[in-house]
């Protein structure tokens, strides 16, 4: 797998593949709602996704989330 996904934005991709919004996010991995943005805005730049559920795509096929 070549990507440059922490393991933090890969939790948090998976995450947000699972239909959850950022605030929930934030409350289940103890985190700042502004911190789940971040990480969201480094995930679609890193996967040059147009949007969340483009990022989520491209990671299924890259087998980044499953």
């Amino acid at each position: 797998m070549n990507h440059s996904l922490t393991p933090k934005e890969i939790e948090v991709l998976r995450l947000l593949a699972s239909g959850l919004v950022n605030k929930q996010i934030a409350n289940i991995i103890s985190r700042a709602e502004g911190t789940i943005r971040n990480h969201g805005t480094n995930i679609r730049a890193k996967l040059r996704a147009a949007n969340t559920t483009h990022a989520v795509a491209i990671a299924l096929r890259k087998g980044i989330i499953d």
